[in-house]
């Protein structure tokens, strides 16, 4: 099975394209900074007979354990 991450997930675009590719069978990896967003849209997603699971990350800052890419 394909998973498809979807980086700065949130109820507009992001969504649309998870719920997208999660009915067309992909796995859905959602990226964001706010959990109670992942959460609510895992929760949407996972109605809809979506696999999803949400991850808390701000892409935008390096890594603290200098192994983030500079």
């Amino acid at each position: 099975m394909s998973t498809a991450v979807i980086v700065g997930a949130g109820h507009g675009l992001g969504r649309a394209i998870a719920h997208r590719f999660g009915v067309e069978g992909f796995d859905i990896a959602l990226i964001g900074r706010n959990a109670s967003t992942l959460d609510t849209l895992v929760e949407g997603l996972s109605g809809a007979g979506v696999r999803a699971e949400g991850f808390v990350a701000d892409v935008t800052r390096p890594s603290r354990s200098g192994q983030g890419v500079r």
